[in-house]
């Protein structure tokens, strides 16, 4: 080849991939023109709001501030994530998002096209991946789906460095490795990291290298990759390993696998709901549709299956094959002893989910299936043999629908139990359209067999693949998209976060992503500048997670909001966002409960201390002619037959006083009063049964625990509050898990839940407003964002955390967190009778700066409501000082008398040497680049 000739090709390749690019452009905008021409937003699991925050070092934003370089799904670093966000933000997203799809199918048709030399079967592979049921019902985990496009680029950079070195390919290679761990999902990296990781193994013999020096290029690419993207990756593993993921049990780790009876959704993907009408219903499946959906098609499975048949002739394809069959059997979960392997592998041990394993399965069957297409424009497959397959593909869904025929009663009896209805069988979209795609696609199969060199026949088999895709990808989740008037705060967001911002406190929605109220919803509140205790994400700070009971979908545990329990004011949560009034419930007994056991401890039995009154204020008075209580009692054999065991005040709106009793043997009983060493010893009789579990104690023989039904009688009135006092001078206890005031005069019942009781401490809560379903109260004992306190104690972090959730010190003192601190190094101070609360004032809160202003009248200490980190430092008027991990998971700061400046920095050592780490590995890749031209 002559240097005359090499523009020309150039052009020729750029004039391809432009084609390339502009035809799945189009396909996609297709797809999704429900959502990209209609101005509305495509869902994500909160990246939505990051994608429009401000970029920097520091979220201080949920959770009480987040590292957001450590995050990532943030995505701080991804270079595209920069460019879409410089387009107008009515379409920045959408666009973000979709070319991810439109990426996802070019680097695929990339590869197939390398190794099938096909223009066609290209275009049928990058059909399958992109528009696969995998890629399309994870559309709203964004950082999934930004994060797998860069799998195709990774594998096909190995085939071309496995065919002869390239240091273009070599770059490139290191290149997708680097945007694939930065792109925003760990998982996804990851999954592509092992399936590359076999690729190079496995492949490797057949390199023109030799098998050493390809898996050592292939490590070095990894290593490129990583060093690339060490100035996120070193802030995620800081992260990770503080966060609540540094550890995660096999049982977490194999959820979301996807259930036996599932596995039909290949063949059907709608036979257990989750699109939109008309082809589906809400979804009664297990877990949700994106984490079991691995649709890829009825045509491209059938065409898998006709390239499968050359696995003989071509080494590629058995590999592809394993990876498939190896992928299905992940996805079952520990349903194979296959997954227990897979917990013993370092990084992939750390992530749950096995359904997401379907994302090598599809990327292997698109590339089985393009050489499907392969195999029938080169005739290497006889027609007889094509015709069986076909034949085989039919039968096999035929059966398929004969077990579903056959289940269907019993898929209806679940739709019933949720509450929706589920159309008669013939009349199932979500069955028959399958069956129209599989005639489709046999005869589009069919003709392109007998006219195998016509330019119609393969383009039917292009449109049907496509078609065959939309029948799933255009009726997903992604259409219940939101307006994009999301994008203008609501009224009510608006207002508070103008107060929070100006009083520098949080809101804590207790419902975490499922709070409706877009304004207060942890995924959505920094959208609007909002201040949030909760948040979303798999990266939870462990400490935080632990001091303020909320988990990684944003949701809180009520038992933070217990009288005693002082995290809430720790974190400055200002306002707290609940259920209003009733919430979630359930039916049983002819009664509804709230779905949420309360978890009352009453008295000091089994050694255990609590409260022997318990005040419920309800969130408004209720009409009641009955009470529902369900109750068991503790340690409580001596209990004789009738004897009261606690006493239910009920107080009516006009503060009018009613009282009724539990009795044992009657209303409640020992829960485990039919165990065999118990009942004998127990002086009171069974009453009537609510709920029975299988209990397994020490030292004795397994057995079943009860819960017990009260159903008493009342006067009917409105009621407004209840009290429940614990009666019996013997050391037994009571617990209530569940009340509900019923007025069977009006078929209506009022079930408590745990925020009901948490909430119902009026002075401590303000009632504020009720907002559709949320109802919003002030704490009154939010503390501010800074404050001073004269008296700092040591001590080691349970007696800390235990501290915090009772307000009993250590030393058995009261601790209030407005004038007393705890530490965990040995550090000591009591400067008592000094006046410093009122004197911290916060002069500047940014992302990475915070600056406060103090004044003491004597040695004090600066707590401050911010999350505690690696990577903070601290000066008092530009003199270091320490920062104390303060209150178990917050900052603080030892500061002198007088007035002074404080001011933190977040200067986080992992990303400075993840910049260091990156400069050598660019100044690396230039010198390989210049060295290889002039070796060209």
């Amino acid at each position: 080849m002559s240097s005359s000739d090499t523009p020309g090709l150039l052009t020729g390749a750029a004039r391809h991939a432009f084609f390339v690019l502009a035809g799945f452009s189009l396909w996609f905008a297709i797809l999704f023109s429900p959502v990209l021409l209609e101005g509305r937003l495509f869902p994500s699991d909160g990246m939505l709001a990051t994608f429009q925050s401000p970029k920097g070092l520091w979220n201080p934003l949920p959770f009480a501030g987040v590292p957001a370089l450590g995050d990532p799904q943030l995505a701080q670093l991804y270079p595209l994530r920069w460019v879409f966000a410089a387009l107008p933000s009515e379409i920045a997203f959408n666009y973000y998002i979709a070319f991810a799809y439109v990426l996802a199918s070019s680097l695929t048709y990339g590869y197939v096209l390398r190794i099938t030399r096909s223009t066609v079967a290209a275009i049928v592979g990058g059909l399958v991946f992109g528009a696969s049921g995998y890629m399309v019902a994870h559309l709203g985990h964004t950082g999934l789906v930004t994060a797998v496009v860069w799998m195709p680029l990774i594998i096909w950079s190995l085939e071309e460095l496995r065919q002869r070195f390239s240091a273009r390919w070599f770059v490139t290679g290191a290149l997708s490795v680097m945007l694939a761990i930065i792109a925003g999902h760990p998982q996804a990296f990851v999954h592509s990291l092992y399936l590359a990781t076999a690729y190079a193994l496995f492949l490797g013999s057949r390199s023109a290298m030799g098998w050493w020096r390809y898996v050592a290029m292939f490590a070095a690419i990894v290593a490129f990759g990583a060093a690339l993207a060490a100035p996120q990756l070193l802030p995620a593993m800081e992260l990770a390993s503080a966060s609540v993921r540094n550890e995660m049990t096999f049982a977490a780790f194999k959820e979301y696998a996807v259930p036996p009876a599932q596995v039909l959704t290949l063949l059907f993907p709608y036979l257990f709901g989750g699109g939109v009408p008309p082809v589906s219903q809400p979804f009664i499946g297990q877990w949700n549709l994106a984490e079991t959906m691995g649709y890829v098609g009825l045509l491209p499975l059938m065409l898998a299956a006709i390239g499968s048949w050359l696995f003989r002739a071509e080494r590629l394809l058995t590999f592809w094959i394993v990876v498939a069959l190896v992928a299905f059997l992940l996805v079952l979960g520990d349903r194979t002893p296959l997954l227990s392997v897979t917990y013993y592998l370092p990084v992939i041990n750390k992530l749950r989910a096995p359904g997401r394993h379907f994302q090598e399965m599809t990327f292997a069957l698109a590339v089985l299936a393009a050489f499907g297409v392969k195999a029938l424009q080169t005739r290497r497959i006889p027609t007889r043999t094509a015709l069986r397959i076909a034949i085989a593909a039919v039968l096999v869904v035929l059966a398929a629908l004969l077990v579903v025929a056959l289940n269907y009663a019993r898929l209806q009896t679940r739709a019933d139990l949720q509450h929706i209805t589920l159309p008669a069988f013939s009349a199932n979209l979500a069955v028959w359209i399958p069956i129209g795609m599989l005639l489709l696609g046999v005869l589009a199969l069919v003709n392109w067999i007998r006219n195998r060199d016509g330019i119609t026949a393969r383009a039917l088999i292009v449109a049907v693949v496509a078609i065959d895709l939309a029948s799933f990808g255009f009726f997903a989740e992604w259409r219940y998209a939101p307006d994009n008037r999301v994008l203008a705060a609501p009224d009510y967001a608006a207002k508070y976060a103008r107060e929070l911002n100006q009083s520098q406190q949080r809101i804590m929605p207790m419902r975490g992503y499922l709070e409706p109220l877009p304004g207060f919803s942890p995924t959505m509140s920094q959208l609007y500048s909002m201040p949030n205790a909760s948040g979303y994400g798999p990266l939870l700070i462990r400490r935080y997670a632990e001091l303020s009971r909320v988990l990684q979908n944003g949701w809180i545990d009520p038992a933070v909001l217990a009288p005693a329990n002082r995290a809430a004011d720790l974190i400055a949560a200002r306002y707290v966002v609940v259920a209003s009034p009733r919430g979630a419930a359930v039916s049983k007994d002819g009664v509804v409960w709230s779905d949420e056991d309360l978890r009352l401890a009453l008295g000091s039995g089994c050694g255990n201390t609590n409260p022997t009154t318990i005040r419920i204020r309800l969130p408004a008075a209720v009409s009641a002619d009955h009470i529902g209580i369900v109750s068991w009692t503790g340690c409580s054999t001596d209990l004789k037959q009738d004897e009261v065991v606690a006493r239910v005040t009920l107080i009516d709106e006009n503060r009018v006083a009613k009282e009724h009793f539990l009795r044992a043997g009657r209303e409640t009983a020992e829960w485990a009063i039919e165990c065999a060493d118990v009942r004998p010893m127990t002086k009171h009789a069974v009453a009537p049964i609510f709920g029975t579990w299988d209990n397994v104690r020490n030292g004795s023989a397994p057995c079943q625990g009860h819960s017990f039904l009260a159903y008493l009688p009342v006067e009917p009135r409105r009621y407004s509050e209840l009290l429940l006092e614990w009666l019996p001078k013997t050391p037994n206890s009571l617990v209530v898990s569940k009340l509900s005031l019923v007025d069977e005069a009006s078929h209506r019942a009022f079930a408590i839940t745990p925020n009901d009781v948490a909430i119902g401490d009026g002075d401590r809560f303000e009632f504020m407003e009720t907002i559709a379903d949320s109802s919003i109260y002030k704490n009154l004992r939010a503390l501010p964002r800074a404050w001073l306190v004269p008296r700092v104690i040591s001590a080691r972090p349970a007696q800390i955390l235990e501290a915090i959730r009772t307000s009993v010190a250590p030393d058995g003192t009261a601790f209030d967190p407005g004038t007393m601190a705890f530490v965990e190094e040995p550090f000591s101070l009591d400067s008592a009778g000094s006046t410093v609360q009122s004197n911290a004032r916060v002069m500047e809160l940014s992302g990475d700066k915070l600056v406060v202003s103090t004044e003491a009248t004597a040695p004090a200490f600066l707590v401050l409501s911010e999350v505690y980190f690696p990577g903070w430092v601290a000066a008092v008027d530009d003199r270091n000082t320490e920062v104390f991990q303060t209150d178990y998971a917050l900052r603080g700061v030892a500061v002198p008398s007088g007035k002074h400046i404080v001011t933190l920095r977040y200067r986080p050592s992992s990303f400075l040497w993840g910049l260091v780490i990156a400069a050598v590995a660019l100044t690396g890749l230039i010198a390989i680049v210049i060295r290889a031209r002039r070796q060209g």
